[in-house]
């Protein structure tokens, strides 16, 4: 997308409310999320943000980090600003600050319509579970992998 700033947020931002008025919008898929776990996140600064060319929010991505992983909590986007590149801005951005990392998780749930895009990013299915809800859901563990070497990974002279 065209005049996109993505940048880490920081504890004090002023941008914080727009992020959880976004969260409101989409707490349907996004689930419950406490309110100060946002500041809190900000003060770790784990969440993205993508700034459209007026400086309106398009969109953010929080995460955590998990030992030798990062996780994918929320990949938020925008209506206006959907299908535009939004998403795969802000996990490029990830992506770019994740290099110590072996690689990248999220979950989500097989019957949104999220799911179709992780694929698309890169991301393989490693697991499915039932989902904690009364529905009777499935959730699918994601995975993207970061090709950091492992206790596993074998030296290259020895891979014959």
């Amino acid at each position: 997308m065209a005049g996109m700033d993505i940048e880490i947020l920081n504890g004090s931002s002023p941008q914080l409310d727009q992020i959880k008025k976004l969260w409101r919008a989409n707490a349907a898929t996004l689930g419950f999320f406490p309110e100060g776990a946002f500041r809190e996140y900000a003060s770790k600064r784990c969440i993205l943000i993508a700034n459209d060319s007026l400086g309106s929010l398009a969109g953010y991505l929080l995460f955590r980090k998990t030992g030798e992983r990062l996780a994918i909590v929320h990949l938020c986007v925008g209506v206006d600003h959907q299908r535009r590149g939004v998403a795969k801005a802000l996990l490029d951005a990830l992506l770019a600050v994740s290099n110590s990392f072996q690689g990248i998780t999220l979950s989500c749930r097989r019957d949104f319509s999220a799911s179709n895009l992780w694929p698309k990013l890169g991301f393989v299915a490693i697991q499915e579970k039932p989902g904690r809800g009364i529905k009777n859901t499935i959730l699918t563990n994601w995975w993207l992998d970061r090709g950091t070497p492992n206790l596993f990974s074998l030296p290259e002279h020895l891979d014959t």
